[in-house]
């Protein structure tokens, strides 16, 4: 299999990972591939540094080549968290993925940060000595002024589907969200969760308590978006180094990106 290099720096958190396997298995799916002894190995690397991305991500990379073993020659793809998050975090991700894309002639992979997240849920359970049994993810990143970006995931058939569009809202709207289910269950993850209080219009949460487990202090992270970055790499969905764009959802950020 492919050898992808994947960065992540749409929050705080900035991190560079490497992933590749040990065998030459030609299996579309990464968890299948896995289950039929295809092991895969992540190196990485990651940091809490508000405003340090620019100075951590390139040594970051060298390190994960390094103890990968790899070069930059050994690179078939480049993966990139593509957002939603921070406008300066994903200008740098984009950035310097499209750069090294264009050093090797390789194609790029952007992924979104909130899949990545729901991604990241299942080994957070398994870190608390939970499973994973079906439920709905929903992924929030703090967006600032009082609003977040989400989407709601799902497996399915072991893939992660999102179910529905992301977006950015006000934190009421998550609250609406679960309450518009019956019997459901949901797992919360992101610095939505951590920063906001989950409120409907009226003021409370009818079916919250009951149907919903919040991850804190979780942040996305390269070695979530490297595993799904294979999945698409393994699927031929890559695009061309000029494709490779951020994804901010807030319209007045894009518009004043545009004009930049």
């Amino acid at each position: 299999m492919p050898n992808i290099l994947a960065i992540e720096t749409a929050t705080e958190a900035c991190s560079a990972a490497l992933i590749s396997f040990e065998d030459n298995s030609t299996d579309t799916d990464v968890n299948t591939a896995e289950r039929k002894g295809a092991e895969p190995k992540i190196f990485s690397q990651f940091k809490l540094a508000p405003r340090e991305h620019t100075k951590l991500i390139l040594p970051m990379i060298e390190e994960v080549l390094k103890v990968g073993g790899c070069t930059m020659d050994d690179i078939d793809a480049i993966a990139f968290g593509r957002g939603p998050g921070a406008f300066t975090g994903l200008r740098i991700a984009a950035g310097i993925s499209q750069g090294l894309a264009l050093s090797i002639d390789k194609p790029v992979i952007p992924v979104s940060t909130l899949s990545a997240l729901a991604l990241q849920s299942v080994s957070a359970l398994q870190d608390r000595q939970q499973k994973y049994s079906g439920e709905t993810i929903l992924v929030g990143l703090d967006a600032r002024m009082d609003e977040v970006y989400w989407g709601a995931f799902e497996f399915q058939k072991s893939e992660l589907i999102l179910i529905n569009d992301e977006k950015v809202t006000k934190m009421v709207e998550i609250g609406e969200y679960i309450d518009s289910f019956e019997g459901k269950h949901f797992l919360g993850i992101g610095s939505a969760w951590d920063a906001y209080t989950l409120e409907t219009l009226d003021g409370s949460v009818k079916n919250s308590e009951q149907s919903l487990t919040i991850i804190e202090n979780a942040f996305p992270c390269a070695t979530e978006i490297a595993r799904l970055a294979m999945i698409e790499f393994l699927q031929q969905r890559t695009v061309a180094i000029e494709d490779a764009q951020p994804v901010y959802i807030r319209n007045n950020v894009a518009k004043k990106s545009s004009k930049q």
